[in-house]
């Protein structure tokens, strides 16, 4: 209980530190937005990138990731997973939700074309399930290949 209201807080206050900022610097909102949209999109990217280049490796034209790279982005991919499910959610979609007023994830559309209603509860879920695939299979491609 009392670790659940102490990483309730901290979110509370990065959320606000956020908010804050672009009240200063119109910008900056933007700018948190695109990175998250674009972060999302990329860890897919990186996703279809590394199977493709596992499975085709011996006629791949696509250039090769070397190990210190990969590590990188599984680090990276690891370290937003471990907050993910730290703050129960994702963080910047709360600070878009507060600062923006609206209610638009990534995912609404993969939602919608599976004819789920896009809700919280659907988001988190789908949510969870991408970064639930998008681990496995860093892991199988990084057993595979290294």
């Amino acid at each position: 209980m009392l670790v659940s209201n102490l990483i309730k807080n901290i979110e509370a206050v990065i959320i606000d530190f956020l908010i804050n900022i672009c009240k200063k610097h119109n910008y900056v909102g933007v700018l948190l937005r695109s990175y998250h949209v674009v972060y999302g999109l990329n860890t897919m990217v990186y996703v279809l990138y590394l199977v493709f280049s596992v499975m085709l490796h011996p006629i791949c034209l696509l250039p090769q990731l070397g190990s210190r790279m990969y590590e990188f982005i599984i680090l990276n991919f690891f370290a937003v997973f471990f907050f993910f499910f730290v703050f129960e959610g994702c963080t910047m979609y709360k600070f878009e939700k507060a600062y923006f007023n609206d209610n638009i994830n990534l995912l609404d559309p993969l939602i919608c074309f599976l004819g789920e209603e896009a809700n919280d509860f659907n988001r988190l879920s789908c949510n969870c399930d991408v970064y639930m695939f998008s681990a496995w299979m860093f892991l199988a491609v990084y057993l595979l290949k290294y």
